[in-house]
């Protein structure tokens, strides 16, 4: 990625309005070229102990803005920022779907009330 200092921004505006939503929902920022948010939507909302992300619902959202790349963004109610195995699952399951579609999915953040993790820049992405 280019511009960390846009991504960093859009990341954190998009924190910023997460972290006042419910404890639960996954979050995803569609950007078009220029890293301009086209969209950001909650796709789904988990329980207690997870939640169900189906892949090709997030790229028929993704496909019908016209956005050219995503980046995931969900809580963890516990407070814990590492990322757990379903977590890096899904981002390699997005980030291959992307590929496919030539939509890249340039981050996917797990937030607290706290603090949150860019899997990125952990280089798990």
């Amino acid at each position: 990625m280019d511009d960390r200092c846009g991504l960093s921004r859009i990341v954190q505006d998009s924190i910023a309005f997460q972290v006042k939503q419910s404890n639960r929902d996954v979050q995803f920022v569609c950007l078009f070229v220029c890293l301009f948010v086209c969209l950001f939507v909650c796709l789904f909302v988990g329980g207690l102990s997870g939640v169900n992300i189906d892949p090709k619902l997030v790229f028929q959202v993704v496909l019908k803005c016209n956005a050219s790349s995503i980046i995931a963004i969900h809580n963890h109610p516990s407070g814990a920022l590492n990322a757990s195995d379903a977590d890096l699952k899904l981002t390699r399951k997005l980030i291959d779907a992307g590929k496919l579609l030539d939509l890249p999915v340039l981050d996917h953040v797990i937030i607290t009330s706290e603090s949150y993790c860019s899997l990125a820049d952990e280089g798990l992405s």
